[in-house]
């Protein structure tokens, strides 16, 4: 136990006395180091080098010697004398302390081997003067010197510097060429580097702060603080980035990966930014241009991710994927409206195979918001060359907000929202031609939603409340819910609907075809329904069946108040009709198809029409129905009232109208009827027969060509008069046949009651050749009142002066009479009269009749 304490106590004496000799051999050599020191800054630089101390310390670093160098002065080699008399400005490098541990027995003799460096506290300034001169010029050797350099091959140069830290740095960069200066702060770095040759190794740790930054025409200036921190490692070439991480405002960067210089760059690096703010880095915009977009406030928040992994040559770049969110985003400019709550996420690569082909960009929620509206897109874009998209939004507009966007010109006032959805996907060509807008549309889906749209198009039109549901997908396109009002034209649509396919190009109208699988349409008063089909547009072939329902009471609003005081009742049309038009003659094309290619039928029930003017032209309680089809035209059970007379109008059949009337052809017009009056007035007439006796002191022209008829017709039928007044003249009960063609008119048992007796009578007129004609009568007459029929005529006086009145004759006449008479032209053929009948009369006499009396003188009758 006492050897040991021995053996103990001799090692902290030895320890003490090294300790004390290490000491003096330190102050003993202080001066021999000092020498050494400056001696080698001389050998390397020609300016004016001062340090103020030079402390030689063996403990410090032990086993490894310490020289400490305090306030280290370089400044610039024009400047000679009084080293006090330097000021700041002429100052290159300011050191307060250098540390150098070096290995202590080469140092012994004379050779520094430095193994670390400590520099505390340095300030350093590097200035380019307008003409680009920097403060250290000469420092770097000129090209003179080059030349006249030893050629004589050197050992290669070796380097060890296990440990160099820098604490509390200081550099100032002011250049005035470019007009930009920095000021730049390291609080702490710590480098490791090896040279052996070629070989070179270096390991940097630590961190700098950049600030008072300023560059000629940019808002560089406004830079509070750039902080940079990194550990990085370089060797043979080879970058391994363990941390870098860059702090300045508005943004936050970390940095890590690896990087191999050569002929091919190799990278693997990740990037990440995170709070990337809008607010702060906008202040670097120019205000010129942020006055250009009238940008007056940004905002928001950017987080990226990125990463940069392969070769990097003339032929080659590295897969890159970067991941970037958006977060809050605000935009406020002058002339549009706020963008608020802005907000997206997005993928970009370059894809596995590095290029244009595998580059895509996909963006989920793309989001942003207005005061009042919302908006939401995705989209993917996959190959720079030949672009392949898919695109999907979502909108909610308040049309409002952009109402002072639209010119006047177009509308003055607009409100209303539209609700959007519309996908599309496809793959854009090396040039858009017309037929892209084919591809667009197969390639695309939308819906469309109005919902209280209301516009002031002029000062004379107006849309009101217009709402409705547009949906779009390839090869259909569909209308829903359509409603609109036009006030101007007292117009409403009401739960309109539309369905319709389509196949072909809209470039191509020829081979266009439109399929309405069904329509409904709804206004005041109206229901229009059916189906649809055209072919090639350009010379349509259509198919249609179509229904019109009107509600007369509900559509008198459409019309002028001034043309219709009353109006009511339904009418119910269906239309089928299938043609092929031909656009440059629609007009004759059009009556061509209503007559030949279409089936109409059309139901009236309870109609009702008056006008303010004239109830000549008022119809009531009228009911009927009417047909069309490509041979005939139908009127069955047509009844009303019509200008206060009652009508019928039954079985009517017309056939060849459009053929044989309005196309003038070489057919037989052929129309068959059944017609029924009630009680007529001859007052309700009489304005229709009102003729404008006045003559015009030259004779008229003549201007119209006739036009000859090439075809043929044939009318008969039946119709009946209930009753016809005459003044006092009232007939009843009439009746007749008739049966008209172009060359024969018959009337046949035309009946009627009048004069308390009854009559019937048939009339054959027949055109001959050579302006022949003959009229053939027959007349049955059935106890007819002579003395009424003369009364109730006035006795005929105002036609001629009558000889023989009704207070002269009385009797009940009856008759079976034929007569025939041949004529030419307008001339009766006197010689070829023929009359035969019975006559007969009962009850009659004559009275106070001068004739008569003066007979009675030789006959003895009374």
């Amino acid at each position: 136990m006492k050897k040991l304490f021995k053996i103990f106590s001799y090692l902290i004496l030895t320890i003490i006395l090294l300790i004390i000799v290490l000491m003096v051999i330190a102050k003993l050599a202080e001066n021999k180091i000092t020498d050494i020191a400056l001696k080698k800054v001389s050998e390397s630089i020609e300016a004016p080098v001062s340090i103020d101390d030079v402390s030689f310390n063996l403990l410090r670093k032990f086993p490894l010697a310490t020289i400490e160098l305090n306030n280290v002065l370089l400044s610039d080699p024009n400047l000679r004398g009084d080293s006090s008399k330097i000021s700041n400005l002429d100052t290159i490098i300011n050191i307060k302390k250098i540390y150098i541990s070096v290995k202590s027995k080469p140092l012994l003799k004379g050779n520094i081997e430095i193994m670390k460096v400590d520099v505390d506290g340095a300030n350093i300034n590097y200035r380019v003067d307008t003409s680009g001169i920097t403060n250290i010029d000469f420092l770097i050797t000129s090209s003179d010197t080059m030349e006249n350099a030893d050629t004589v091959p050197t050992k290669p140069l070796t380097i060890n510097l296990t440990d160099l830290t820098l604490k509390n740095i200081q550099c100032n960069y002011d250049d005035s060429s470019l007009k930009a200066n920095a000021k730049i702060i390291i609080p702490e770095l710590k480098v490791k580097a090896k040279l052996e040759g070629d070989n070179i190794w270096t390991s940097i740790n630590g961190g700098l702060l950049l600030s008072q930054c300023a560059f000629e025409g940019t808002n560089l200036y406004l830079m509070n603080t750039t902080d940079l921190s990194f550990d990085v490692d370089y060797e043979n070439d080879s970058i391994n980035i363990r941390e870098l991480n860059i702090i300045t405002d508005g943004a936050d960067f970390n940095v890590i990966g690896s990087v191999v210089l050569g002929t091919s760059i190799k990278t693997d690096i990740q990037l990440n930014g995170r709070n990337l703010r809008f607010d702060e880095l906008i202040k670097y915009a120019p205000k010129e241009m942020l006055g250009e977009f009238g940008l007056s406030k940004i905002s928001g928040q950017i987080n990226l991710d990125a990463k940069v992994k392969g070769y990097y040559s003339e032929t080659e770049i590295p897969q890159i994927d970067l991941n970037i969110q958006l977060l809050d985003g605000n935009i406020v400019t002058k002339d549009y409206p706020e963008l608020k709550n802005i907000s997206f996420t997005g993928k970009i690569t370059n894809g596995i195979l590095k290029n244009n082909q595998s580059t895509q960009a996909d963006f989920s929620k793309f989001h942003f918001e207005t005061g009042k509206s919302k908006f939401d897109i995705s989209f993917s874009l996959l190959d720079i060359d030949h672009p392949k998209y898919i695109v999907n939004s979502v909108m909610e507009i308040d049309v409002g907000e952009f109402k002072k966007f639209i010119p006047d010109s177009v509308a003055k006032n607009m409100d209303g929202t539209i609700k959007a959805t519309v996908n599309t996907k496809g793959e854009l060509p090396d040039t858009i031609g017309d037929d892209f807008v084919d591809y667009l549309m197969s390639n695309t889906a939308a819906k469309i939603i109005f919902s209280d749209f209301n516009a002031d198009l002029n000062s004379d039109l107006s849309i009101k409340n217009f709402s409705a549901t547009f949906n779009y997908k390839p090869y259909n396109f569909s209308i829903g819910n359509l409603s609109i009002d036009i006030p101007t034209y007292n117009f409403e649509l009401r739960n309109t609907s539309l369905n319709t396919n389509f196949y072909g190009s809209i470039n191509d109208l020829s081979k266009l075809r439109l399929n309405v699988k069904r329509y409904h349409l709804e206004t005041k008063g109206a229901v229009i329904s059916g189906s649809l089909d055209v072919k090639n547009l350009n010379h349509p072939s259509y198919d249609t069946k179509t229904r019109i329902a009107l509600t007369l009471e509900e559509t008198k609003s459409m019309l002028p108040d001034s043309l219709i005081s009353e109006l009511s009742g339904s009418i119910i049309i269906d239309i089928d009709s299938k043609a092929t038009l031909n656009l440059d003659s629609i007009t004759d094309q059009a009556i061509d198809a209503a007559f030949t290619k279409s089936i109409l039928h059309v139901s009236l029930k309870n109609l009702k029409a008056s006008t303010y003017d004239n109830s000549l032209y008022n119809i009531e309680n009228l009911y009927g129905e009417f047909g069309l089809d490509p041979t005939k035209i139908t009127i069955n059970d047509l009844k009303g009232i019509a200008a206060g007379v009652v009508f019928e109008i039954d079985s009517t059949v017309i056939k060849n109208l459009y053929n044989a009337v309005l196309k003038n052809q070489p057919e037989k017009l052929l129309v068959e009827t059944r017609i029924n009056l009630g009680d007529l007035d001859y007052q309700m007439f009489a304005p229709f027969m009102m003729v404008d006796t006045t003559k015009s002191a030259e004779p008229e022209e003549n201007t119209t060509d006739t036009i000859k008829s090439n075809y043929t017709m044939e009318v008969k039928g039946a119709f009946g008069i209930k009753s016809l007044k005459y003044d006092s003249i009232v007939v009843k009960d009439i009746s007749s046949l008739f049966n008209i063609t172009d060359s024969v008119y018959i009337i046949d048992q035309f009946k009627f009651k009048a004069f308390n007796g009854e009559m019937n009578s048939s009339v054959k007129y027949a055109l001959k050749a050579e302006n022949k004609s003959v009229i053939e009568t027959k007349h049955i007459i059935h106890k007819m009142d002579i003395n009424k029929l003369l009364a109730d005529f006035d006795n005929f006086e105002d036609f001629y002066d009558p000889a023989i009145k009704a207070e002269n004759l009385s009797g009940l006449f009856s008759t079976n009479l034929f007569t025939r008479f041949n004529m030419i032209g307008d001339s009766l053929i006197m010689n070829d009269v023929r009359v035969k009948g019975d006559i007969k009369l009962e009850d009659g006499g004559v009275y106070n009749y001068e004739p008569a009396t003066s007979l009675s003188k030789f006959t003895g009758i009374d």
